[in-house]
């Protein structure tokens, strides 16, 4: 998917999960470590990669930019 955003911030919450990463439409694969937040324009293609034990949290923030 695409977010209505040009800037997406994705923060991990936890780490007690197997699985996930987000995915992009390169078709590389980015891991965060807890705490730490991966930076992407919004409007390049990308998703969620499966989760296959536990649940994962995460914090996202979109942010757009306006020029007056």
């Amino acid at each position: 998917h695409k977010d209505g955003s040009f800037i997406t911030i994705n923060i991990l919450l936890n780490d007690n999960f197997e699985g996930g990463g987000s995915i992009f439409c390169d078709g590389i694969t980015e891991h965060n470590s807890i705490g730490s937040g991966l930076v992407h324009c919004g409007l390049l293609e990308h998703g969620g990669k499966e989760i296959t034990k536990g649940v994962r949290y995460i914090l996202v923030c979109f942010s757009n930019i306006i020029k007056n």
